[in-house]
């Protein structure tokens, strides 16, 4: 499960370019990364006509914030939160649960990319 890339589209968004140090005081990210920006072209086509039959395709334009999640995150089990924060649930293999925050989600639009983890170390303590 850790060598497979998974990209899960969200309608989230924000449109900032950012390293995990330095936000801006209104971007709050944790447990994911920010990469790069991606920009999709593609058409689409929207509703029927008076015939019934499906508009022409029209060309669809998007720019998307890449966020990188470590790995061993698992998969995802819920999103909760409210206009202002989603909060993004994975559970691994062993049954942990961990959440990604980020702020102002409605702004724009993000990929978030699944990556390998690599040289992993934890330590649990009291």
């Amino acid at each position: 499960m850790l060598n497979r890339r998974l990209v899960l589209i969200l309608a989230l968004g924000a449109l900032l370019v950012g390293a995990t140090v330095g936000f801006a005081a209104d971007r709050f990210l944790l447990g994911i990364y920010p990469s790069h920006h991606l920009r999709e072209e593609f058409k689409l086509s929207v509703g029927v006509n008076a015939a019934g039959t499906p508009n022409r395709p029209d060309r669809v334009i998007t720019d998307r914030e890449v966020l990188n999640l470590p790995g061993h995150f698992g998969k995802l089990v819920a999103v909760t939160g409210d206009v202002r924060t989603a909060i993004l649930w994975y559970s691994d293999d062993m049954g942990r649960l961990r959440n990604v925050v980020l702020d102002n989600p409605g702004e724009g639009a993000y990929v978030i990319q699944q990556m390998q983890t690599v040289d992993l170390r934890t330590d649990e303590r009291r």
